[in-house]
Order: C-alpha cells, then sequence, then structure tokens
C-alpha cells in the first residue's frame, strides 16, 4: 500500500449550519471532529462510558483542509449527514459484521443496526487502500452508503445525533488497526483455556450426564477445555431476572456442602478432570443504570479525584470515574458540591440492591446493582465462563428509557457492548483473572472485552466472512457453532481464532458420529492443541496491535488488488495459509508446502481442492516459516509448557516471534509477559534471548527442531536450553540433499 497521508477538508461552516465545528488533532495520526448545535458539546455514551479513549487534543482548530481526503459535514434535522471522499481505486474494509455478502465494502449500503442474525456486530468504522479511515462516533441508527449513491464517496447519513467523528491515517491496514484499537480498546488477550476447544451441551442434560460426557472426552482421547450449560441449568428456563438460580432436579448442591469446597459436587468433578464450566445467560436489565452513575461519579467504586496541592478551594472538585478516565483525562461532572457527592456515593455503596424486574427503573435510594453482582454466587461455586444469548441484545423496545436517560433509539446499539463490559469488568474484578466471556452480538469496543461467535448461523461460509469482516475492524476472537457432520466446517471451526461446538436441543455428542467423522474430528483437534503455542502467540500481537488473527489476503497482501474481496483463503497468523467452503486454494507469491504431504508450491496460483472424510479444507505453511508447538494435551492450564517444538519450514528466510506468559492473570496487560525472537537465515535457525518476565516462568525449555524441506523432515533434539541466552541450530543440508 502506498503511503498517503490523511487530509481532511470540513466544507460546512459555522454560519452556514447554524453551529460551531471544533477540529482536535489527538496524535499525529488521529483526529476527532464534531460539531454543536448551541454552543455545548455533550459526550457521546461511548466516551461517557469509556469504551472510547479520552485523549487531551494536542491542538484544536474550527477546520482542516489538507487537500488529499475532503469531507463534508452537516447538520439535517436532529440528524446529520457527512461525506468522504473516494479514490477511483480505494478499497473499503470494515463495518464489523453487517454484512456477510462481501469483505470489500464499496458498492453497498449498511444499517448500522444491531439485528438478530442479519447484523450482530456492525461497527461504523471503515477503512481505505488511500490510507485513512474514520469512525463515526454515534450510537444512533444510522446509514454508510459506500460509493453505492455517489460512487465517488462514502456517506453517512444519520435521522437523529451529533456530526462527530474521528479521522485516522496509517501507511497500511495494520497501521490504521493499530490506532483505531489504541482508540476504542486493544483487544483481549483470553485465557490459555479458551484457545482449546470448548463444548456446549444439550440443553436438556443433568449433572449425571455432563460429568458423563466430560469423562467421555477424556476416555475418547478427544482434547477439551471448556463444557458448557445451555438456558435448561436454571430453575426457570430462560430465566431473565438477578433471581436466577439452579434447577434443583437436575444440577444439586448438598446444603452440608460449603460453597468453596467443591469436591463434593458435580462441579468438583468437572474440576477434577480438568474442564472450565460455562453457563448460559439471557437478561432483561437496565445496565445502561449502573454507567451513568458511573460516570456521574456515583457509583460506589468512583473515586474522587485528589487536590494535587492538598488545599481546598471555591471551585467544586472534578470527580473521575477510573473506568471512563483510563490513561487519559476524564469529563468534568455535572456541578454539585463535593459534600453532596461524597453522601451520593456512601449510599450507592452501601445500598446496591437491584430491581429485578428490568426496565423499570432505579431503587428509591437512587442505587443501581451491577448486572454481574448477582453471578458472583456462581463463580463462587466454580464456573469459569459465561455465554450471552442474543435474545434482548437484538430484541428492539422503542418506548423504553434506559439508566432514565437514553431513549431505544440511542441505547440499542450500545446495549450489546455495555452488557460485554459489565461481564469482563465484573468477572475480572472479582477474580483477578481474565474473563471467558463469549457472545454473538456487540458495538464499538466489543473486542477489549469479549470473544464472540457467529450467532446462530451455523459455521459455514456466511460465519467465515463474518469472522474476517471483523478481523479487520479491530475485533479478532471469533467463532462459530461448528457443524461435526461436515469435514468442511471442522476445518473452519477447529481453525478459527477459538473453537466451539454446540449441541443446543440435537444429538451433535461427537462420540455419536460414524468413526471415520470421530476420527477425523480427533486429527483436528489434536493439531489444534499442538499448534497452541503457534496460535496463542498471534492472540498476543493481537491484544497489542489490533490485527486480526484470521487475516485476509487482502490485509497480508494490500496492494493485490486480485485479493480486494477474497474470502476462500485467508492466514491463521503470519505463516499458516488456509481454505475452506470452496474448491480451491489462491497461493500467493513464493514458496509453499502443503501442510500434510509437504509438497512444494510456487506461487501465484490458484490450485483447485476437493474435501474428503479425512481433510476438510487446504492448509499450506510459508517457506521460511517457524511454527512453535507443543506434544499433545487434553486441556490446557497455562501459557507456557517445558517441551517446545519449532518446526521449521526451509526454502526461504523468516522470522517469527515467541510468546509465553503465565495463561489466567491479566498480569500480560502490565507486561507480564515474555518474547523471544525467532529467526531463519541462510539455513540457521535462531532463538534469539528471552525478554520479559512473568511469574513462575520457566528458567529452561526442553527445546526440539524439526527440519521441513519439502516431504522430507529431520528432527534434532536441542535437550534443556536456557531462556536468557541465544541459541542457533543449522540445518542438516547433508541429508535433505541425499
Amino acid at each position: 500500500m502506498k503511503k498517503m497521508i490523511v487530509m481532511v477538508a470540513l466544507l460546512a461552516t459555522a454560519t452556514a449550519f447554524g453551529g460551531e465545528i471544533r477540529t482536535e488533532r489527538l496524535t499525529n495520526n488521529l483526529w476527532r471532529v464534531r460539531m454543536s448545535r448551541d454552543g455545548k458539546w455533550p459526550e457521546s455514551a461511548l466516551n461517557r462510558y469509556g469504551i472510547i479513549e479520552t485523549f487531551r487534543p494536542c491542538e484544536t482548530t474550527s477546520s482542516l483542509d489538507f487537500g488529499l481526503m475532503k469531507a463534508s459535514a452537516k447538520q439535517v434535522g436532529t440528524g446529520f449527514e457527512l461525506k468522504f471522499t473516494l479514490a477511483e481505486d480505494d478499497r473499503i474494509y470494515g463495518l464489523g459484521d453487517v454484512s456477510r455478502d462481501n469483505l470489500n465494502r464499496r458498492g453497498g449500503a449498511y444499517d448500522i443496526w444491531v439485528k438478530n442474525v442479519i447484523s450482530y456486530i456492525p461497527i461504523p468504522m471503515v477503512m481505505t487502500s488511500g490510507g485513512w479511515g474514520v469512525l463515526v462516533n454515534t450510537t444512533y441508527r444510522h446509514t454508510f452508503d459506500v460509493g453505492k449513491s455517489d460512487t465517488g464517496a462514502i456517506t453517512v447519513t444519520a435521522k437523529k445525533g451529533d456530526v462527530d467523528f474521528y479521522v485516522f491515517k496509517g501507511r497500511d491496514y495494520r497501521d490504521m488497526l493499530d490506532v483505531y484499537t489504541r482508540l476504542t480498546g486493544r483487544p483481549a488477550l483470553l485465557p490459555a483455556f479458551a484457545f482449546g476447544f470448548a463444548y456446549v451441551a444439550n440443553e436438556w442434560i443433568n449433572m449425571f450426564q455432563l460429568t458423563d460426557e466430560a469423562c467421555r472426552f477424556r476416555q475418547h482421547e478427544l482434547p477439551c477445555d471448556i463444557i458448557g450449560l445451555e438456558p435448561g441449568w436454571m430453575e426457570y428456563h430462560y430465566d431473565f431476572t438477578t433471581k436466577k438460580s439452579w434447577n434443583r432436579s437436575r444440577f444439586w448442591f448438598p446444603g452440608w456442602a460449603k460453597v468453596s469446597d467443591h469436591r463434593a459436587t458435580w462441579i468438583g468433578a468437572l474440576k477434577e478432570m480438568n474442564f472450565k464450566l460455562s453457563l448460559w445467560l439471557c437478561q432483561n436489565y437496565d445496565i445502561i443504570w449502573f454507567e451513568e452513575d458511573c460516570a456521574a461519579g456515583r457509583a460506589a467504586n468512583t473515586p474522587a479525584k485528589a487536590e494535587p496541592d492538598g488545599k481546598k478551594d471555591t471551585v467544586d472538585d472534578v470527580w473521575f470515574d477510573e473506568r471512563v478516565e483510563g490513561k487519559f483525562a476524564s469529563q468534568p461532572q455535572e456541578e454539585k458540591s463535593l459534600r453532596k457527592l461524597r453522601t451520593e456515593v456512601a449510599k450507592a455503596r452501601y445500598n446496591t440492591v437491584a430491581r429485578p424486574d428490568g426496565m423499570q427503573g432505579k431503587d428509591q435510594d437512587g442505587s443501581q446493582e451491577p448486572w454481574f453482582e448477582h453471578l458472583k454466587k456462581f463463580v463462587d461455586r466454580g464456573v469459569r465462563c459465561f455465554k450471552l444469548d442474543a435474545s434482548e441484545q437484538v430484541h428492539e423496545f422503542p418506548g423504553r428509557v434506559y439508566g432514565g436517560k437514553l431513549t431505544h433509539d440511542e441505547a440499542h446499539n450500545l446495549y450489546s457492548t455495555v452488557y460485554d463490559k459489565q461481564m469482563a469488568d465484573g468477572y475480572e474484578a472479582y477474580t483477578g483473572k481474565r474473563a471467558m466471556v463469549y457472545s454473538p452480538a456487540g458495538y464499538v469496543g466489543v473486542q477489549r472485552y469479549v470473544a464472540t461467535w457467529a450467532g446462530d448461523t451455523g459455521g459455514g461460509f456466511k460465519p467465515l466472512i463474518s469472522a474476517l469482516n471483523l478481523g479487520m475492524s479491530g475485533h479478532p476472537n471469533q467463532s462459530c457453532d461448528m457443524n461435526t457432520y461436515a469435514s468442511d466446517s471442522i476445518h473452519f471451526g477447529v481453525f478459527a481464532p477459538w473453537s466451539q461446538q454446540n449441541n443446543w436441543a440435537y444429538f451433535r455428542q461427537l462420540w455419536y458420529r460414524e468413526k471415520t467423522m470421530l476420527d477425523l474430528f480427533r486429527n483436528y483437534i489434536n493439531l489444534r492443541y499442538r499448534l497452541f503455542p503457534y496460535l496463542y502467540g498471534a492472540a498476543s500481537i493481537s491484544s497489542r496491535t489490533g490485527w486480526p488473527i484470521m487475516r485476509p489476503l487482502a490485509f497480508v497482501y494490500p496492494d493485490k488488488k486480485e485479493y480486494a474481496d477474497e474470502c476462500g483463503t485467508y492466514m491463521i497468523g503470519d505463516n499458516l495459509l488456509v481454505s475452506a467452503f470452496v474448491e480451491y486454494v489462491k497461493i500467493p507469491d513464493g514458496k509453499w508446502y502443503e501442510w500434510r504431504s509437504g509438497e512444494e508450491v510456487k506461487g501465484p496460483k490458484t490450485l483447485p481442492f476437493a474435501k474428503t472424510d479425512e481433510w476438510g479444507g487446504a492448509l499450506y505453511v510459508k517457506a521460511g516459516g517457524i511454527i512453535p508447538m507443543w506434544p499433545l494435551k487434553q486441556h490446557l492450564e497455562r501459557g507456557w509448557n517445558d517441551q517446545v517444538i519449532f518446526h521449521v519450514y526451509l526454502g526461504d528466510n523468516g522470522e517469527a516471534e515467541w510468546y509465553e506468559d503465565d495463561g489466567d492473570s491479566l498480569d500480560y496487560r502490565k507486561g507480564a509477559f515474555t518474547t523471544a525472537a525467532l529467526s531463519l537465515k541462510d539455513g540457521t535457525f535462531t532463538i534469539g534471548r528471552r525478554r520479559g518476565m512473568f511469574t513462575d516462568m520457566p528458567a529452561k525449555h526442553d527445546v526440539t527442531v524439526v527440519w521441513h524441506h519439502g516431504s522430507k523432515t529431520k528432527t534434532a533434539r536441542l535437550g534443556q536450553i536456557r531462556a536468557d541466552v541465544e541459541t542457533s541450530v543449522s540445518a542438516p543440508w547433508f541429508w535433505f540433499w541425499e
């Protein structure tokens, strides 16, 4: 992609549209543009709730005119219209899961509104091949017309809301996603076990059948880490309230067993077999109250900003919500006396009993319990993961007022991400561990809180397109409901960023499949578990950069126009090439090896592919690729291992990164992880000196190198090597050329 400087020209003027324009340069490659109708600058809920980070402006002006990309902004009635000019050859990516018909969004019009099945995770962000991108900062329903009505422009229209958008630039999509996820939050790094396999049981199962199915995984030597329950676990099927409890006829806990005594319960049996229990959730609850309380400094966990000189003055103190503030400045709250604010905080601290009746409002004392509060008792029992049903996230309630403030028009898109936020923040604050919460729905910022799956749409080609689009919108952690009857769906599902299979009301248990399909699945899932350090390393890069784990060829090769809308072939991380649901595989430029046979292929070319009962899609590895792997495990407990096998593919030079951390804590956000540079140059493989540290990290690793040259392989065991020194080994050239 050619380097291009982003330029914005606001053609609207304060006089012409009866308002004032404010353009803020936030960093060298990020700007915010707003227009005020009345001289006031109300913040979007995305900013107030800390979903979009707040930057102190470097510079504020009334307009920008840098020449290349031009924009116009105007207010139309109670809404707005934006236009951004496009070059003739611009390709456009982003918009999340707004449509599953394409990857290159140019030529389409898209409704930014969370909808069941059709549009689970719309994200009002686009990136262009010209090196600039836009995020429209509104939660109201609006439309992106991407060169459909006007072939030379992106036109954004909304019937409600204010002009408020961010412009960002970059040399390529990597740069732009880096800037975008600095603004909207870095993707979460899921706990290590989440990169294993997640199994969701039939909704009518009981505790005896559940533990028996867990035992079957171990007996059949099918690796699995998460075992989940559908809504049948609740006393009242589909209980939306905060009063939900276990269905005692199916899932019973003896009264004499303490909550902490897991060994006396069926959950304890699952823990003994190293399974993490997941619960299905639905809710009908006004989660916006708590966010408004936090933004206004009223919630119990909201500290006051200390006066820097320790002195009092006659000016009311400014209150900060830590979640809103982040690393940057928060917005001042309503002008109230410090004493009154402290009184309200004290009341909220001791009076946090929520109404379980949904959207009817706050308690009389003015407080509202955070949604996660009622789930702590399940975490205490040993629940580790939560699955959020789409239900109220996608349904529409036009008459509701959320948090005593937001109409449904403003809250509907926002609701999913706030739900995700409260689930992740609540779990992490309570346990100190990474959340594994998965949801089908979301909006701006979804990537920083949860993993998602493609909803009630199975595991076919459409969910694949959804995953690629979300990756190009800053959200890397996606999956689908894998179809265990089809080899291509297993192929796609096993190589997804995280992997799951859902039974719901059906009998899709793997051991019910005919032997050929059971063997196929076992081979696939075994490969996924062996590839854990490669997948985990790709996820860690995503958590630091915003780059996708599943990478469209358009992302990897941005200058290749022939890949602009390619969805059937894509990359996993830097070195693995995958195709799914198509009868071909596109081989990019360079030398590649077919994963199973080692057959060498030189690109660029397109090869035919036919799925079989043994293999559901293509898998190639790039020459020069370095793939860290582990010995096969039945479950994953941490982000490192004593034994590591590096698969090194000769035929070109290459570089990679080896990542490790504790696998479960939040310390990685503070830099508690290690990386080592891996390189292959002229037949010499080098493991660089480890950088960084984390609790209980190993001092040495038992290292094996497997050299690949076409269909030939040669194994060299290096034995115990120290992590704090560089280690090099040369390829056995005499063997390869025999």
